[in-house]
């Protein structure tokens, strides 16, 4: 068998996340595969980061410190830029909140040393806090929801044969992915103006329309930790609307954006009827900003609060037991959950995204009011949405 000694760029982007990215470093210094130079980018980190780095790791890996925080985007590109200019025939793009199997880049580097149409390879993404729990597996460009498709998730280990192999995808999350060098010059860097959220995605749509093919990996495996706090900020919700308009906007048809504008609106009054002001009002602006196709950090008025109260991530409450009897089935952004259904005539309760139950009468109420309202607000602002 050939031995293989392709150079690697690892570039890990960090932001406020001191004692998650000392984690990441050790777990990538710890690789089976060796033939790696370790960049670090920190975007601006208040909390002491680069100090923290430089400390516990000296001259085993390349820190570059941003002026400003540029997002998961704009962090990356500092590192590929970097990497770039030297002699690597592939970057390893890894989020600071990840810690990697021992063999998972030499996973990836077999893979992508054996096919040559592979622009890049992502890994098996579990839970931090539930190690055999799968959060993603690659995942698709679902036109018809004007959405993502996820190559199956929350897969526990133990039922985990389907995931198993090699998925041709549309696109992989930049937790774990490698890249080839050549393919980043022929393709571009990441979309910088999404700053966060869909910039993997549409880098990976990007590559597709190149020829390049991109993968998923069940052999090399990565854990993510996310957190499951009681607070939800507001922010990644503005970004990842903003930019999932801009992307179909940008690449989907007349068909798409109808699709999208209806699940806009359902979401934008399942908030008014929960009185959820704070989301409606961030909703509004990402829709606004993005047919406007207004990208970068959002800038938001002095002191508005962005946080509202959320019960637990419920897959992280409940039993395995409870887990395997849930089926959910969305509609838009209101939730049909059978579990919750009279057992006796198994009517069934319209909840919103946070367990909040919306009566069958206010829910057709709701639901015309939407209708009445989207066609006003569509025929009011026709240019910017299919111009």
């Amino acid at each position: 068998m050939t031995e293989i000694n392709a150079n690697v760029a690892v570039v890990i982007c960090n932001w406020n996340k001191k004692e998650y990215v000392i984690n990441c470093i050790k777990s990538v210094l710890d690789q089976d595969y060796r033939e790696i130079d370790i960049f670090v980018v920190d975007n601006a980190s208040a909390d002491g980061s680069p100090e923290a780095v430089e400390k516990e790791f000296g001259c085993r890996v390349r820190l570059l410190v941003n002026a400003e925080n540029l997002g998961g985007s704009g962090g990356f590109n500092t590192g590929i830029r970097e990497a770039l200019k030297g002699d690597y025939s592939y970057i390893w793009l890894l989020d600071n909140d990840v810690v990697v199997d021992k063999s998972a880049l030499g996973e990836l580097v077999t893979f992508m040393e054996a096919n040559e149409n592979a622009g890049m390879a992502g890994s098996k993404l579990y839970f931090m806090t539930q190690p055999g729990l799968v959060q993603e597996f690659g995942a698709w460009i679902d036109w018809d929801r004007a959405h993502v498709k996820p190559n199956k998730k929350y897969y526990s280990e133990a039922k985990d044969g389907v995931l198993t192999g090699i998925a041709e995808v549309d696109y992989v999350p930049a937790c774990s992915v490698l890249v080839r060098a050549d393919a980043i010059r022929q393709c571009g860097l990441m979309d910088e103006t999404n700053f966060i959220y869909w910039d993997d995605m549409e880098w990976g749509f990007r590559f597709n329309r190149h020829g390049y093919k991109v993968y998923a990996v069940a052999s090399s495996r990565v854990w993510h930790n996310m957190g499951t706090a009681n607070k939800k900020n507001l922010l990644p919700t503005y970004y990842f609307w903003r930019n999932r308009i801009r992307f179909f906007k940008k690449y989907g048809d007349r068909d798409v954006l109808n699709t999208l504008i209806n699940d806009l609106f359902t979401a934008l009054f399942t908030c008014r009827v929960f009185d959820k002001d704070n989301t409606y009002n961030i909703l509004m602006k990402a829709m606004i900003d993005g047919f406007n196709d207004t990208g970068g950090p959002v800038s938001l008025e002095p002191g508005r609060d962005i946080s509202v109260d959320v019960p637990k991530d419920y897959l992280t409450s409940c039993s395995e037991e409870e887990k395997s009897r849930l089926e959910y089935k969305k509609v838009g952004h209101v939730i049909l959950d059978a579990m919750k259904a009279d057992k006796n005539n198994r009517r069934l309760i319209y909840t919103d995204n946070y367990n909040n139950v919306l009566p069958a009468d206010l829910a057709n109420s709701f639901l015309k009011e939407h209708e009445e309202e989207k066609e006003r607000f569509i025929n009011e602002n026709r240019e910017r949405f299919y111009g």
